[in-house]
């Protein structure tokens, strides 16, 4: 298939700029391959390569932080730049609400000179987003592309709008001589502007009705958990489903295997102030099947979006808290019914062997590191305030599988009945359960202590409580 623009972007600072540049361009028309995945592979995909070479334009999305990693031979960015400085294409740099002010240092030569040779066209995403887009059009892509036209069920249903209103316009001229009075005139300005509106409701509701559909036909093909087809409930409306889009392109797939879940004797022995014999000792072997771990906590524009299937203005990315274990159930049931993906919340063992980098099995105090400071927004550190659900924004390092606050943020729901150690490795059916209510909730908060922020803690908790500590992230099977 051949297409009009390629839009180049880096996925953790561009996503969301990229997106809006493709439904702008293809409501004008325009064919535009933007590809979603945070993909991993090493191999640079040929099917990126082909849509390179079927573009005519590469737009680059020069969001906070996108060009510097392309000194790396093997970064993508920097590929598809090269790519299309081999293939003849226009390349046309956006730099989106002015957030680029500088090139970093030690951009290899090909990236800098393809960079600073073009025009910079600043795009506004916001009030002004429809002026910034069609200056761009006019000036970088028609002298280009030329201008492309709606599709004909859309330009046809615009003509007999359009038609119908001109009609309506020659029965009020044939009366404008009649109609002196200024309050007759005035409602007939109110009438045509009344036409003119709905005219454009009908207009945007068929322009949301068509990206809706198209989101919807991604993700049922495989946009992400490797390919997977999904079961999309044909009535998810929009909101959930970008909710959902954000939800998978954050899936990190943890390979399965066996572990001694716990504190060993070593670590125990190196840090007896972080360590609580009685509640994280003796080792336990636990066997974990592969799945798929959410990247982030669900926050509070997720939790919305899925349990009202309507977006608010005032939700974040904020972890949602103050909910119990089986709203957090309830809401991954939501997530499964909309999808046909199995979604739950996480048992203890799956949580730590995930905290704990999964196959590569680190001994680090932390989920990621023995400096808690590097992944853990804790008590010292917090100003008493969690952080959003973006490593973009928080300033700390993920663990090795690039799953990012399992120490620290808030402390997260498991579905785990609450026991001693040593009566899970007694594999005790007597033993007694302090708290029948209670499920284990592991990794700490903005409020915890460095204790209480080890991979290894472990607090019971009612699964009907509330608190503003307390979220939770979900595993797909």
């Amino acid at each position: 298939m051949a297409y009009d623009i390629f839009i180049s972007f880096r996925h953790d600072t561009g996503a969301q700029y990229a997106r809006i540049l493709q439904l702008t361009l293809q409501q004008r028309g325009y064919r535009v391959f933007l590809d979603y995945d945070e993909l991993r592979d090493d191999k640079f995909p040929p099917k990126i390569r082909q849509a390179i070479s079927d573009s005519s334009i590469l737009m680059l999305v020069l969001s906070e932080n996108a060009l510097v990693r392309c000194a790396d031979p093997e970064d993508w960015v920097r590929h598809e730049i090269e790519l299309a400085v081999e293939f003849g294409k226009k390349i046309v740099p956006i730099n989106p609400d002015g957030v680029n002010k500088s090139m970093p240092e030690g951009l290899p030569e090909v990236v800098a000179q393809a960079i600073n040779e073009h025009q910079h066209s600043e795009v506004h995403f916001g009030a002004l987003l429809r002026a910034s887009i069609d200056m761009l059009v006019a000036d970088r892509i028609e002298p280009t592309i030329g201008k492309r036209e709606l599709s004909a069920p859309q330009l046809e249903a615009y003509k007999q709008l359009i038609t119908r209103l001109e009609q309506d316009n020659a029965r009020l001229l044939r009366w404008r001589r009649l109609l002196t009075s200024r309050w007759i005139k005035v409602a007939i300005v109110v009438v045509v502007m009344a036409v003119i509106g709905l005219v454009w409701i009908a207009y945007r509701q068929h322009t949301a009705e068509a990206a809706r559909q198209q989101l919807m036909s991604e993700l049922s093909e495989g946009k992400h958990l490797d390919g997977r087809t999904l079961l999309i409930d044909q009535n998810a409306t929009m909101t959930e489903l970008q909710a959902i889009d954000e939800i998978l392109s954050n899936m990190v797939k943890v390979a399965g295997g066996t572990y001694m879940m716990g504190v060993s004797d070593s670590v125990g022995n190196a840090y007896p102030d972080l360590i609580c014999p009685e509640m994280e000792q003796p080792q336990v072997e636990q066997k974990v099947a592969t799945l798929w771990m959410m990247r982030y906590e669900v926050s509070r524009q997720q939790w919305t979006a899925i349990v009202s299937g309507t977006g608010v203005e005032q939700e974040t990315q904020m972890p949602i808290t103050e909910i119990t274990l089986h709203e957090a159930k309830a809401f991954a049931q939501r997530l499964t019914d909309l999808t046909g993906i199995t979604f739950r919340v996480p048992t203890e063992a799956e949580w730590e062997w995930a905290a704990r980098d999964g196959e590569m099995r680190h001994d680090f105090l932390y989920a990621g590191s023995d400096d808690i400071d590097e992944v853990a927004r804790y008590a010292s550190n917090s100003a008493a305030t969690p952080h959003p659900c973006d490593l973009a924004t928080s300033g700390l390092k993920p663990n090795y599988l690039d799953i990012a606050d399992m120490s620290g943020n808030v402390a997260e729901w498991t579905t785990t009945p609450f026991l001693l150690m040593s009566d899970i490795a007694s594999d005790n059916a007597n033993a007694e359960i302090l708290d029948p209510t209670a499920v284990v909730v592991r990794g700490g908060d903005y409020q915890a202590s460095d204790y209480e922020a080890t991979v290894f803690h472990r607090q019971p908790k009612a699964r009907d409580d509330r608190s503003t500590t307390v979220g939770f992230r979900l595993v797909a099977e």
